[in-house]
């Protein structure tokens, strides 16, 4: 018996240190796998990651001001419903109207509305305007899916648009687009746009009605007026 242990214990201590040293291999390899994996800071930690379902995401936004929440219920009702029903592809639906009479005040209402709370859980709000480079609208939105750094600031439009598609293709998101002013810069925008993702609006405003006009043929803008 004592020599059988004997012969055990000396087994063990053999093959120990080899395991060990195997086992920290293993670790080191295992480390340096993942540091590889934070350096591409693009991916979040997986595409299943990115599945949509831990609950409502959204951008900071404008609040609705009370005096201001008066009106546009007609409006805001028609707008929730082409929101809520089903299409075969992108939907992107548009408000027109002057500066002043509301079209960013509209646009708030549906963005903070309950149904719209809970259909979409993605909701994003950039604000475009006169003066804007793409880069830094494809940074606002990618900022709701993974840290940026040096490393996302450097990439190209284009490599950023292809970022911003492949983080919506697969969700059910709103993005609302803010007084955007011509249709070279709804073109220059709306190539980070994921076309066959059903499950996706967009909502614009523009100051002009040709704009609104442009983004979709089928779907009449909404328009504010006086």
């Amino acid at each position: 018996m004592r020599k059988a242990m004997k012969t055990f214990m000396k087994a063990f201590q053999i093959r120990t240190p080899v395991k060990l040293r195997s086992m920290a291999t293993q670790i080191e390899k295992v480390s340096a796998r993942i540091k590889e994996y934070r350096e591409e800071t693009w991916m979040i930690d997986s595409h299943s990651s990115l599945n949509f379902q831990d609950g409502p995401q959204e951008s900071e936004a404008p609040k609705v001001r009370q005096d201001n929440v008066v009106g546009f219920d007609d409006e805001k009702e028609k707008l929730i419903a082409y929101f809520t029903e089903e299409t075969q592809q992108l939907d992107v639906i548009s408000i027109a109207g002057m500066p002043g009479l509301g079209k960013t005040t509209l646009a708030e209402k549906i963005f903070h509305d309950m149904a719209i709370v809970y259909k979409f859980s993605i909701r994003i709000w950039v604000h475009v305007s006169e003066r804007f480079t793409r880069k830094d609208i494809f940074l606002a939105i990618l900022r709701e899916f993974t840290r940026l750094d040096e490393y996302m600031y450097n990439k190209s439009d284009q490599d950023l648009a292809r970022l911003v598609a492949f983080h919506l293709e697969m969700g059910k998101f709103l993005i609302v687009m803010d007084d955007v002013w011509t249709v070279v810069d709804w073109e220059k925008l709306q190539i980070a746009l994921p076309k066959n993702n059903n499950m996706g609006k967009v909502l614009i405003t523009s100051r002009h009605v040709e704009v609104a006009q442009y983004v979709n043929e089928n779907r009449p803008p909404t328009s504010c007026v006086s």
